[in-house]
């Protein structure tokens, strides 16, 4: 299984939000990439918006982030079948937070998400075992964050 982590956000926030999210897509990708949850889906997304304040501004967004998909890789020709999960901020959560506290309010929130999933997924992907193992990497960089 292949994780991503990428974010939309104001100029302000841009390379802070981008790091934060950066550092936990390296954890999870080691993390995740022996795992297969079935459904042939190759790839789960993560996209943290945090465009506005205003909850209209950051739904653009959100809608098209928030998804199951499939593409065509452009490098090998491949069709890559993926999960797209959208978490939506007010970027003033993270007015003055060092990046490790980034880093915290983002688990957080990919924690509540995944065990509330407001995507359509397929029946065949194992969804509680996905759930599961991304509530135990989140746990585990979390703690690591406090020593």
């Amino acid at each position: 299984m292949i994780i991503k982590f990428t974010c939309i956000s104001g100029e302000e926030l841009g390379h802070k939000l981008g790091d934060a999210v950066t550092l936990i897509e390296s954890v999870l990708q080691a993390f995740f990439k022996d795992k297969k949850y079935g459904a042939d889906i190759d790839q789960v997304t993560l996209v943290a918006i945090a465009v506005d304040s205003d909850p209209v501004e950051n739904e653009k967004f959100y809608k098209p982030n928030n998804k199951v998909g499939r593409y065509k890789d452009w490098i090998c020709g491949e069709t890559v079948k993926y999960i797209s999960l959208a978490l939506s901020f007010d970027p003033i959560v993270f007015n003055g937070l060092e990046e490790t506290h980034m880093i915290r309010v983002i688990c957080r929130y990919l924690l509540e998400k995944v065990n509330k999933l407001d995507v359509k997924i397929p029946k065949e992907f194992d969804c509680h075992a996905f759930t599961e193992d991304m509530r135990l990497a989140v746990e585990i960089y979390l703690k690591s964050l406090d020593s």
